[in-house]
C-alpha cells in the first residue's frame, strides 16, 4: 500500500486502516516490525502536516477532521486520538528506549497541536498509560530471572535503562497530575503502572527509590490519603524517624485536585518498593501495608461472598509475601530497632508475625506459598537467637509437607532441612535442653530420603550440593552437639556426635577437620 499508492491522507479512517496494516507486519520479525513502526510514524506525520499544519482552524471546518455536527465531531475526535494511540502503542511495543522515547514525543506533539487549537488532537490519560506500559515492558531484561537470557543487556546499558525508566515514570505521572485544568486526570492504572515501573527498575537497597515512589503516590492520591497510607503523623515505635521527610512541602502543594483511590495493586507495588529499600523504617511500613492488604482482602471476600459474578482481588499475591519475607530475612537488616537487651524478644515477635502469614497465604490460589517462602521463614528464625527457633523450624517443615500435598513440586529438600538444623543450632546456643535430640530426628528423616529427593535447583537458595547434601547436614548436626552446654544434655549430645560420625563413614563421606573439631568440643562439654 505504501509503495504503490500515492494518496493524500485526508481521510482519517483510511489512515487508521493503513497504520493497522503496518502492525500486521510484526509477524515477520523484529527488523520488519521496526520498519513497520517507522512507516506508521511517517504516515502520521504526513497526516498531521496535511490536516493540521497546512490548514487553519477556521477553514478546516468542512474537512473530515472537523465535521460540523457535534456528534460526528465527538466520533471524529475519538478516531483522531486512536490514530495517535495506535502509533504510540506500536513504538512502545518495540521494547527499547528509543521506541518509548518516540512514544513520549508523540504526547508532546499532541500537546503542541492542542495549543494550536486542534482540540481533537489533545492527549488523554490513555496516551500517558500507553507510554507507562512501555516503561514496564522495558523492565523485563532487568529481572534476575532473565539474567541468563541470550538477549541480556550490558551493565552499562542496564544502569542507563534503570535511570531512564525511573526518571520518565515520575515525569509522566507528574505531567498527568498537572493537566487537571484541561479535564485530564490520572486514573488508577496510571498510578499503578508508574509504581510498577519504579519497583522493577529500582536497585535493591536503594532508599531513594522509596522517595520517588512516595512523590508519585502523593501526587496521585492527594495529601490526606497519602498521609493515611504511609502513616505520616502517626506514632512511630521506639523513636524511629517518620517517613514524613520523604515528601517536601512543595510536593504537597503541587498535588492534583482530582485524586485516585489506591487499590490492592497499589499496595502490592508499594510493599515491593519498601521491602527492597534495606531501610528498617520502610520495611516496617511495608509490613504494615501487607497486614492492611490481608485485612482488606478478607473484607472484600466477605462482601462478594453472595454476589453473583464478583471476584476478590488477587493481591496480596505470593510475590507480595515473598518480597516482604526476603526483606525480613536479609542479612544485616535489623527491623526491630531495639536495644541489645530486648532485641531477641523483638526479633522473635517479628518472626512470629512473618510465620503467621502462612495462614493467610494458603487461603487463596494466587498467594500459595512457594519453596522460597519457607526458605525465608527458616532464615528469619535462624537469626532470632531464641530457644524457640528449632520448634518453629519443625512447624515450618511440617507445613511445607502439608502444602506439598497440593503442590507436588514443593516438598522439603536439602536446604530446607539444613536451615531447620541451623535453627536448632540457634536454639542450642540459646540454652534449649534437648536441641541435639530433636535435631537428630531431622537427620534420621533425611537419611530415609534419596539423594535426588534432596536436590533442588531453585535460584533463590544457597549453593545446594547436587551429589551429596548429607555432608553439610551431618556437619551441622555435629555443630549442634558442640553448641550444647547444659550438663543435662551433654552426654546425649556427645553420643549423637559419635553416631553422626559413624553415619558419615557408612556413607563414604570423609569427615573434615571441622567435623573433628565439633566432635572434640562435644567430648569436652
Amino acid at each position: 500500500a505504501h509503495q504503490n499508492v500515492e494518496f493524500t491522507p485526508k481521510t482519517t479512517i483510511y489512515v487508521e486502516q493503513l497504520i493497522l496494516a503496518n502492525q500486521m507486519a510484526y509477524c515477520f520479525g523484529i527488523s520488519e516490525k521496526t520498519n513497520a513502526v517507522q512507516r506508521s510514524n511517517r504516515l502520521l506525520h504526513r497526516w498531521i502536516s496535511i490536516n493540521c499544519l497546512t490548514q487553519t482552524k477556521e477553514t478546516s471546518g468542512d474537512t473530515a477532521l472537523l465535521p460540523s455536527n457535534r456528534k460526528d465531531s465527538a466520533e471524529e475526535s475519538s478516531i483522531v486520538r486512536e490514530l495517535f494511540h495506535t502509533v504510540m502503542r506500536q513504538n512502545s511495543d518495540l521494547w527499547n528506549m528509543e521506541g518509548v522515547k518516540r512514544a513520549e514525543e508523540w504526547i508532546t506533539q499532541m500537546h503542541s497541536l492542542q495549543r494550536l487549537g486542534w482540540i481533537h488532537c489533545a492527549p488523554d490519560v490513555d496516551a500517558y498509560n500507553i507510554v507507562l506500559l512501555g516503561l514496564c515492558n522495558l523492565c523485563k531484561p532487568l529481572s534476575p530471572k532473565h539474567i541468563d537470557n541470550e538477549n541480556r543487556i550490558s551493565k552499562r546499558e542496564e544502569r542507563s535503562r534503570r535511570k531512564f525508566i525511573l526518571e520518565m515514570a515520575e515525569r509522566l505521572l507528574t505531567q498527568l497530575t498537572e493537566l487537571h485544568d484541561d479535564g485530564i486526570h490520572p486514573n488508577i492504572l496510571s498510578m499503578n503502572l508508574s509504581l510498577n515501573a519504579i519497583a522493577k527498575a529500582g536497585r535493591e537497597g536503594d532508599p531513594n527509590l522509596c522517595k520517588i515512589a512516595n512523590r508519585v503516590l502523593m501526587k496521585a492520591i492527594g495529601e490526606e490519603s497519602y498521609r493515611s497510607v504511609v502513616g505520616i503523623n502517626c506514632e512511630q515505635p521506639d523513636g524511629d524517624e517518620s517517613v514524613d521527610d520523604t515528601v517536601g512541602e512543595s510536593d504537597l502543594q503541587g498535588a492534583t485536585k482530582s485524586f485516585v483511590k489506591p487499590n490492592m495493586d497499589t499496595y502490592h507495588w508499594l510493599v515491593g518498593i519498601y521491602s527492597s529499600s534495606g531501610d528498617a523504617t520502610y520495611i516496617k511500613l511495608g509490613m504494615t501495608l501487607l497486614k492492611k492488604m490481608i485485612e482488606n482482602r478478607l473484607e472484600e471476600q466477605s462482601r462478594h461472598l453472595f454476589s453473583a459474578g464478583s471476584t476478590a482481588s488477587f493481591a496480596p499475591s505470593t510475590g507480595t509475601y515473598n518480597n516482604m519475607l526476603r526483606a525480613l530475612a536479609k542479612k544485616g537488616i535489623d527491623v526491630t530497632s531495639a536495644t541489645d537487651k530486648g532485641s531477641t524478644l523483638m526479633r522473635v515477635e517479628v518472626a512470629k508475625e512473618a510465620t503467621a502469614f502462612l495462614d493467610s497465604m494458603i487461603r487463596y490460589e494466587t498467594s500459595y506459598p512457594t519453596r522460597v517462602t519457607f526458605i525465608f521463614l527458616l532464615q528469619l528464625w535462624r537469626k532470632t537467637g531464641s530457644t524457640k527457633a528449632g520448634e518453629y523450624a519443625d512447624e515450618i517443615l511440617s507445613r511445607m509437607e502439608t502444602v506439598s500435598i497440593y503442590q507436588r513440586d514443593l516438598k522439603p529438600f536439602s536446604n530446607g532441612y539444613l536451615l531447620a538444623l541451623e535453627c536448632w543450632h540457634t536454639a542450642a546456643l540459646a540454652g534449649y535442653v534437648g536441641a541435639a535430640e530433636r535435631a537428630f530426628q531431622l537427620v534420621q528423616i533425611v537419611d530415609g530420603k534419596s539423594g535426588l529427593e534432596l536436590i533442588s535447583d531453585d535460584y533463590e537458595e544457597d549453593d545446594t550440593e547436587t551429589a551429596f547434601p548429607y555432608r553439610r547436614i551431618y556437619n551441622c548436626m555435629m555443630k549442634i552437639c558442640a553448641a550444647t552446654q547444659d550438663k543435662r544434655d551433654t552426654p546425649r549430645s556427645m553420643a549423637i556426635a559419635f553416631d553422626v560420625l559413624k553415619k558419615m563413614e557408612d556413607n563414604d563421606i570423609s569427615p573434615s577437620h571441622t567435623s573433628f573439631l565439633y566432635l572434640y568440643q562435644s567430648v569436652q562439654n
